[in-house]
């Protein structure tokens, strides 16, 4: 199983401290995983190319990102990588004809024409698929990026593309997610752009499709998880 653990907390807009409350949040949220008592020690390493791991449980995964005052961290038995990005005005051209394969430039051109005013949602979703399979494969962002295509079905219900990739010739699919960041109480959706708003969250959680029958839950921290 999958696990995604999404956790709000304003301190992640300060830069002063991001970094010690992102590394709170997650070695607690490892432990209680793990099943670790709090006074036990966990040890967190990283591969050559920065991706983090636990040395001493090398049958655990885990991956995190933070956008604006949210974090998510995936947990799995086998490799993942997950990528969150809020939705905010940018001139996306640019990156989109520099690191965007033709099909993928296709997959956005498109939703503008089906649904004007949703190209930059479409954008950011395929961006963070494509952060979300290089931190599955273990580095960082470069020139590589482009050579990792996010290729893409038609869906024949909602006739929108349904993204997936390659890699050592294993087929990865991909969770995409909104968190709607209007209205009340905190519940992911199912990707869509046409319901994807301004300051809403996408998440991308890339993962090996013939590993397993894959079931993946999401868990909402509360805000006094990190004082429990």
């Amino acid at each position: 199983m999958i696990k995604i653990f999404w956790y709000k907390d304003s301190r992640l807009l300060e830069r002063e401290c991001k970094r010690k409350i992102r590394q709170q949040i997650t070695e607690k949220t490892l432990r209680q995983q793990i099943g670790l008592a709090t006074d036990a020690a966990l040890t967190i390493s990283r591969h050559d190319k920065g991706k983090p791991y636990l040395p001493d449980y090398p049958s655990f995964h885990f991956n995190q990102s933070d956008s604006g005052e949210w974090m998510a961290i995936g947990t799995s038995d086998s490799e993942i990588g997950i990528d969150i990005e809020k939705i905010k005005p940018r001139p996306y051209q640019d990156l989109l004809n520099r690191w965007f394969l033709p099909d993928e430039r296709k997959s956005v051109e498109e939703i503008e024409t089906r649904i004007p005013g949703k190209a930059l949602a479409e954008f950011i979703r395929l961006w963070t698929c494509k952060e979300s399979i290089l931190k599955y494969i273990g580095c960082g962002l470069g020139a590589d990026l482009p050579l990792y295509p996010v290729l893409s079905a038609i869906d024949g219900k909602s006739g929108n593309r349904i993204p997936y990739g390659y890699h050592d010739g294993r087929r990865l699919a991909f969770y995409n997610r909104i968190l709607p960041q209007h209205g009340s109480g905190c519940k992911s959706i199912a990707y869509d752009p046409l319901h994807a708003g301004m300051e809403d969250i996408i998440l991308s959680l890339c993962y090996q499709t013939e590993a397993y029958l894959t079931e993946i839950q999401e868990v909402f921290l509360p805000e006094t998880f990190l004082d429990a």
